[in-house]
């Protein structure tokens, strides 16, 4: 069967934030529903290791829901993360951070093409992929804001950094 568009999104973000605290807040796939739009639940078998499996529930566009798995490929404590993507969108999905002028840069790059029969129709047609495309930069910019008040907020918090590993 054949597939649908692939889709190519880079976003960054910057944190006036230690580096260390970003990476643990972006290695920790289960506090995503928490602070990132769109995700309903997640689930992880592992310890953030190359191997560890993520398991989400996503809701899209269209009130459309399906599941997304992701398989840690690579990982370079705290500065580079490639995961591979499974589900209603397979592809793979790169976080790179690194220490700019007192802050944390974060870039993520995500070359994906949807699985889900449904999401392969619509992504064919340009004013819904032009949709798409627009929905996933708002819930990624969203995704930021949100995850900025969690590090300032972590900032007077020393146990997130005393309980994660």
């Amino acid at each position: 069967m054949r597939s649908g568009p692939r889709f190519h999104f880079v976003m960054r973000w910057r944190f006036d934030a230690p580096l260390d605290q970003v990476w643990l807040r972006l290695t920790d796939p289960r506090t995503f529903p928490g602070w990132w739009p769109g995700f309903e639940s997640a689930r992880v078998d592992g310890t953030g290791q190359v191997g560890m499996l993520s398991y989400f529930r996503v809701r899209g566009d269209f009130g459309l829901r399906f599941d997304l798995v992701t398989r840690i490929e690579e990982v370079r404590h705290p500065e580079y993360i490639r995961l591979a993507s499974a589900g209603g969108l397979a592809g793979t999905r790169v976080w790179r951070l690194a220490h700019e002028d007192g802050a944390t840069s974060v870039t993520y790059v995500w070359d994906v093409e949807p699985t889900n029969r449904l999401l392969r129709l619509l992504s064919r047609i340009p004013p819904i992929r032009r949709r798409m495309v627009r929905s996933h930069d708002g819930v990624m910019e969203a995704g930021g804001r949100n995850l900025a008040r969690l590090l300032e907020s972590d900032a007077g918090n020393p146990e997130l950094l005393l309980t994660r590993k």
